[in-house]
């Protein structure tokens, strides 16, 4: 059988893989390279594009299959944090997008509730996760807690900083870099790294992915209350890496963590109280963290691959 020509935006196609955005990509490109013929840009002829659903317009001719990561620009816990003028950004690249899809493509069933609002027909592939390099180390730093994202307030860095606090005598280690979408981003990532009393604040800077895969296979526990995700592919390496898991009942991660870690309101004392089972209780963390390595060896780039490639075929009617 003749492999499928599927054209791809350059933007995706070279797109940096530290960031989230650019690791799906780059992962997912990989995995489908041997299966398809991919064409940068489209090349002379194509059986079908495959898009960044959030992305600007690219001429293409036949079939096409976007990829949007979520619709959350009428999402309250995403409107309490992110820049109204990049919400309206977003909606206005991808609702062209929505409608010109023969096939739509998202990372959780949170996001496919928002496409189906505006009249999509979504398809849930979940994003994965490279458990060769994402492993479990020889030992845990007790009391240390982790966060990997942004000074984006979506992330709720805010409330682990807090919940951090109310425990006392933990150490948070933090992986946290600016955000693109407001003017206020200098002072986000002060307020992030201001000292906290009884607690050692760590900043870990741009770590290429075998340091960041080290620092979560050595954490005490991880932490991502997000107010809103549309995945949470920071919660799924963690797992990966064996730790101890506590995300927000918010958005799509109590569909990406399942039974792997313990998802909390963020409601009165939920938090810090997970964060205090967990450090103090090292064959309760062990648990979580065997639970969390299992739940992750479910959700590979192959699999996101192969669910991409069906959409595509399907697309094509092939």
């Amino acid at each position: 059988m003749r492999r499928l020509r599927v054209g791809v935006p350059a933007a995706v196609a070279g797109a940096s893989p530290q960031s989230g955005h650019g690791r799906v990509w780059a992962h997912v490109l990989r995995e489908l390279a041997p299966l398809v013929d991919l064409r940068v840009d489209g090349g002379w002829r194509t059986d079908a594009w495959l898009v960044d659903g959030h992305g600007p317009s690219v001429r293409t001719r036949g079939p096409v299959v976007a990829v949007v990561h979520e619709a959350s620009w009428d999402d309250a816990g995403t409107r309490a944090g992110v820049e109204a003028g990049f919400l309206d950004g977003l909606r206005d690249r991808t609702l062209p997008w929505l409608a010109k899809a023969d096939r739509v493509l998202v990372p959780s069933s949170w996001a496919a509730h928002q496409v189906s609002g505006l009249g999509g027909h979504p398809v849930v592939v979940s994003y994965g996760v490279d458990s060769q390099l994402f492993r479990p180390g020889p030992e845990r730093t007790p009391g240390e807690v982790l966060f990997v994202g942004t000074v984006q307030p979506r992330k709720n860095l805010t409330a682990v900083r807090d919940a951090v606090a109310a425990v006392g005598g933990l150490i948070l280690t933090m992986v946290v870099g600016p955000t693109h979408d407001r003017p206020d981003s200098g002072a986000l990532l002060d307020a992030a790294l201001a000292p906290l009393p009884g607690t050692v604040v760590r900043r870990e800077v741009a770590p290429t992915d075998e340091a960041l895969a080290l620092l979560m296979a050595r954490c005490a526990v991880f932490c991502l209350p997000s107010l809103a995700e549309g995945f949470g592919l920071p919660a799924l390496e963690a797992m990966a890496c064996g730790a101890a898991v506590v995300v927000s009942d918010r958005g799509a991660l109590p569909e990406v963590v399942a039974d792997g870690g313990l998802v909390v309101p963020l409601e009165g004392t939920a938090l810090p109280d997970a964060l205090r089972e967990v450090v103090a209780d090292p064959g309760r963390a062990a648990e979580l963290g065997a639970r969390a390595r299992s739940r992750a060896l479910e959700l590979t780039w192959e699999r996101t691959a192969r669910g991409w490639l069906e959409a595509l075929r399907s697309a094509t009617g092939n």
